[in-house]
């Protein structure tokens, strides 16, 4: 640009500036869920996107979008929250140069190299669920996560999870790990899901008194002393493991779901003091007296199928179940299920049972409800009278 003119003694002058213009730069996009995620976040519908928008995103959220190339982040350098879980991603790479993101999820992707994620050192969650990762490595910088989601990898080694000590849920399950030492260190923790690993040291954990939630299921483990103290436990998952024991669970009044499905468990007369208990889960097992339930009532489900069970006789004060599995017992008398008014599901299926009368004598028995009696000896009375009564009450029958 130039400007002429005059001063006021006469004199003539002329002055030049160079102005450059810079046009805006628009991104496009290929694919058609990702463009549609990003329009919704600026709430622009039709005009083009401007890497000077994209850049004021603090949010985005564009999963199950079948994404793969995520080379659109170099504008996004101020997101702070990022959901991209349900993709195609293998690549992570430019989230390398996002390091104000707290919160960001990647789970069921194709990712196995996190090393981008090594300086992002704000984030305080991270789902990396079911990608193709061996080696965590790279989070061993990212003090501040909260929350984070490893689950179904192949992953052996969690040494580098020991300096994340503000961690209070940790995800891990489905994986190759045998050593659970660096997570003596976690005490912060309250969510722990450890299910489908090598585990069979759990000593580890004894000093993690803030759990409240704990699966340990499908593992190795015989011995659980080291959770005796864990008196915040809410939630205990055990199933699939080698234990006969569980005299260590008798301080944790505070369960309220238990489960020990396929272990060697014979003797359970230290579960008569958890009162708190809505479910137990005991099916395949070795248990034939189940005296001591009777003063759980606060109970709605029960799981106690392919036991040793005749005497039913100790759940007639469990006025509050809903479900309620007997099958693959050695079960003839069912007269305590008569005033178990809360009942919907009854499995009582591979018993000895021949006279259902005290189904028809419970009167909650309705519309909607489901028996099973496949397995059993049931007599003429039952099947031509009792049936047809509890049928034309809405309750539906498989034997």
């Amino acid at each position: 640009m130039t400007i002429n003119g005059t001063l006021q003694d006469g004199e003539m002058f002329s002055y030049t500036k160079l102005i450059q213009i810079v046009e805006p730069t628009v991104v496009t996009f290929t694919n058609p869920f990702l463009e549609a995620a990003i329009r919704l976040a600026l709430n622009k519908w039709v005009e083009p996107i401007y890497a000077s928008e994209l850049a004021g995103l603090a949010s985005l959220s564009a999963d199950y979008g079948q994404i793969e190339d995520l080379s659109w982040l170099q504008y996004c350098t101020n997101l702070t929250d990022l959901d991209l879980h349900y993709n195609q991603i293998s690549d992570i790479s430019p989230l390398a140069n996002l390091t104000k993101l707290r919160h960001l999820d990647l789970g069921w992707n194709q990712i196995r190299d996190i090393s981008p994620l090594t300086n992002l050192t704000n984030l305080t969650y991270l789902d990396l669920q079911y990608n193709q990762i061996s080696d965590i490595s790279p989070l061993a910088n990212l003090t501040n996560l909260t929350g984070l989601g490893l689950s179904g990898h192949q992953i052996s080694d969690i040494a580098h999870v020991v300096d994340l000590t503000k961690l209070t849920s940790l995800s891990l399950p489905s994986s190759q790990i045998s050593d659970i030492s660096p997570l003596a260190s976690l005490t912060n923790l309250t969510y722990l899901n450890l299910g489908g690993n090598q585990i069979s040291d759990i000593s580890p954990l004894a000093n993690l008194t803030n759990l409240t939630y704990l699966d340990l299921g499908s593992n190795q483990i015989s011995y659980i002393y080291a959770i005796a103290n864990l008196t915040n436990l809410t939630d205990l998952y055990l199933n699939f493991n080698q234990i006969s024991d569980i005299s260590p669970l008798a301080n944790l009044t505070n369960l309220t779901y238990i489960g020990l499905h396929s272990n060697k468990i014979s003797d359970i007369p230290l579960l008569a003091d958890l009162t708190n208990l809505k479910y137990i889960g005991l099916g395949s097992n070795q248990i034939s007296d189940i005296s001591p339930l009777a003063n759980l009532t606060s109970l709605t489900a029960i799981d106690l199928t392919h036991n040793q069970i005749s005497d039913i006789s100790p759940l007639a004060s469990l006025t509050n179940l809903i479900y309620l599995q007997l099958g693959w017992n050695q079960i003839s008398v069912i007269s305590p299920l008569a005033n178990l008014t809360n009942l919907t599901d009854i499995d009582l299926r591979n018993n000895q049972i021949s006279d259902i009368d005290p189904l028809v004598q419970n009167e909650g028995l309705g519309t909607g409800d489901v028996i099973r009696l496949e397995g059993n000896p049931l007599s003429s009375d039952s099947i031509n009278i009792y049936m047809p009564q509890l049928r034309a009450r809405g309750v539906t029958f498989s034997y």
